[in-house]
């Protein structure tokens, strides 16, 4: 290369034998820039010689690392940044004196975090999830606590303790910023996932909704709490994404992450199973063999069988130990709200009726296999978390985050040749607006709107399933076959089949 820069030809080689030859490419083929043309700088030139480098007929090789990877090298990029404010965050000084933060922090869910990863560091483990060693341990950090009652009990796997013990080795307030750092980051890798979901070209409707997503209400409680409702819509918005580009063992195991709290997983497995998607449910079944064996290492088979037997019993808690039961946003919760009841037997067997047509209706949509690529699979897969959020025994305000998947999946789908679905646009605005709602549920209706919203939006699937037009495979352009990007791969040999 050294030989192009004292030539007038800017840095064309005479030794390749289209050099000469005229070009219809002006914009990315040196060779139509005039011979006695002279770079004014290096700079130039050297953009010159790497657009002749790559070349015309090269264009989509991706010769380069950074071309073929671009992800990562936007996170080596960003990888500087992340570790000046952590070495900040460890660094500063904090006080560790009682405070705003710290009575604050009792009042949040972050209280059971820790204690859990602080329970992990102590070597606890047959014990694990017993009441009163929690209490003990929650005690310690907060002698304010005087009722057993008061226990903001630890429920999730064994694996989420194990994440949470390096944090629980930091002081209280410290652990808790920096804990809130890694949330954000996985807060603006969900935004940019679910922009790449959304079919927004503009900048302005993208900077649009990337404002409504960051407004959306369950956004400021999943931080206040330090829960991880991220990591689950995340991980819900990825299987489809993977499901979408056909590679279904990649999509089980991202879709392994909702065991973070468990009772998310049946209607997904069953919609896979209706589907037939084998791979699919093989790289789920990986993907939990890998988080049992590291819970397994953290408590052991006994605290393993003894979480097994308590999260049946917590149902029957009532409003103690965390559980709220009337402040569920599920048909459960529902229930507990319009009967006026804390008590599961009372709602038991309408909710059971009610997890039933759920999984019917689901059954119905998903008789037909959803290809790769089609409207039918973002349908299918928006109705299948809108069934996780009226199925699910215990979901929260914050864990309506995974509502942010079908949303996406929704405006996807609604984009006709001619015109808009408005009856898929409906539940999206509804959910954003039910959402700004008091937190405690709406005293006039007396029950949780974003309830009976996904409840509409999954009639509404499972309606538009039935009557959807068989979708035909699409060509891709030449030269973009297997490519690879935030969109949908697009597929050739799969096609829909005829409804």
């Amino acid at each position: 290369m050294s030989d192009m820069h004292h030539t007038g030809t800017a840095g064309i080689n005479p030794q390749r034998p289209d050099a000469s030859a005229p070009s219809t490419e002006c914009l990315d083929a040196p060779s139509a820039i005039r011979a006695d043309t002279k770079p004014t700088d290096d700079t130039t030139t050297r953009i010159l010689d790497r657009r002749y480098e790559i070349g015309v007929s090269d264009r989509h090789r991706w010769t380069t690392w950074a071309h073929r990877w671009p992800v990562f090298t936007r996170l080596l990029t960003a990888l500087p940044v992340a570790l000046l404010v952590l070495a900040t965050l460890l660094l500063i000084p904090i006080p560790s004196a009682p405070g705003p933060l710290r009575d604050s922090l009792g009042g949040s869910d972050y209280r059971a975090y820790r204690m859990a990863g602080r329970m992990v560091l102590s070597g606890e483990r047959d014990r694990f999830y017993d009441l009163d060693v929690q209490f003990a341990h929650q005690t310690a950090e907060w002698p304010e606590l005087t009722l057993r009652r008061e226990l903001l009990s630890f429920l999730y796997p064994p694996f989420v303790a194990a994440v949470m013990a390096p944090i629980a080795a930091l002081p209280l307030e410290r652990g808790y910023l920096i804990w809130t750092a890694v949330e954000v980051v996985v807060l603006l890798v969900l935004l940019a996932n679910w922009l790449a979901a959304l079919p927004v070209a503009s900048a302005a409707g993208r900077r649009f909704a990337a404002v409504l997503c960051l407004t959306y209400v369950p956004v400021g409680l999943t931080l206040i709490h330090g829960q991880l409702s991220f990591v689950l819509a995340l991980a819900a918005l990825l299987t489809w994404r993977e499901l979408d580009r056909g590679r279904e063992g990649r999509a089980g195991l991202w879709l392994a992450l909702l065991a973070i709290k468990p009772q998310l997983l049946p209607v997904p497995v069953l919609v896979l199973l209706v589907q037939r998607r084998w791979r699919a449910l093989g790289g789920l079944a990986a993907g939990l063999a890998v988080l049992g064996g590291i819970s397994v290492a953290v408590v052991g088979w006994s605290g393993l069988g003894l979480w097994l037997r308590v999260l049946p019993e917590a149902a029957r808690w009532g409003d103690n130990y965390g559980i709220h039961p009337q402040l569920m946003n599920t048909w459960r919760g529902l229930l507990h709200r319009l009967l006026a009841t804390d008590d599961a037997a009372a709602v038991e067997p309408l909710w059971q009726a009610g997890v039933v047509v759920v999984g019917l209706v689901l059954i119905w949509a998903a008789r037909r296999r959803a290809a790769p690529g089609t409207r039918r699979l973002a349908l299918l897969w928006a109705g299948t978390i809108c069934g996780v959020v009226v199925a699910s025994p215990h979901l929260y305000a914050h864990d309506l985050m995974l509502l942010l998947v079908p949303a996406a999946l929704l405006i996807r789908a609604a984009r006709g040749r001619d015109r808009l679905d408005w009856w898929l646009i409906a539940p999206v605005a509804a959910w954003y607006l039910a959402a700004w709602a008091p937190h405690q549920p709406v005293e006039v209706l007396r029950c949780q709107l974003t309830v009976l919203v996904s409840g509409f939006a999954l009639a509404v699937v499972a309606y538009r399933l039935a009557t959807a037009a068989p979708e035909p495979a699409t060509a891709p352009p030449p030269g973009l076959a297997g490519r690879r990007g935030p969109g949908p791969s697009v597929r050739t040999s799969v096609a829909e089949p005829a409804d």
